[in-house]
């Protein structure tokens, strides 16, 4: 299920000895539902669909269009169920 939904946030890779993370990354929608991973925009990506996650893949989120993000974002509420299937 959703866990709860956050715009703006920052998502951040694991924790380093030096204090840093593997990744920071902005994103405008967060809406996660198991282990850290969600729904959330990807503005970075330049396209979506087909086999892009081949190449162009994510840390196991799902990266959206930030428009389709948005919509999303704007239906699902906490506590709704998300059902992943490939």
């Amino acid at each position: 299920t959703i866990y709860y939904k956050k715009s703006p946030d920052v998502l951040r890779g694991e924790k380093k000895p030096d204090g840093t993370y593997e990744y920071e990354t902005q994103v405008t929608y967060w809406m996660p539902f198991v282990y850290g991973q969600g729904l959330h925009d990807a503005s970075w990506q330049t396209s979506f669909g087909g086999d892009t996650y081949k190449t162009k893949g994510s840390h196991g989120c799902i990266n959206l269009p930030v428009d389709k993000a948005k919509l999303l974002y704007e239906k699902v509420y906490k506590g709704m169920p998300v059902l992943c299937h490939n």
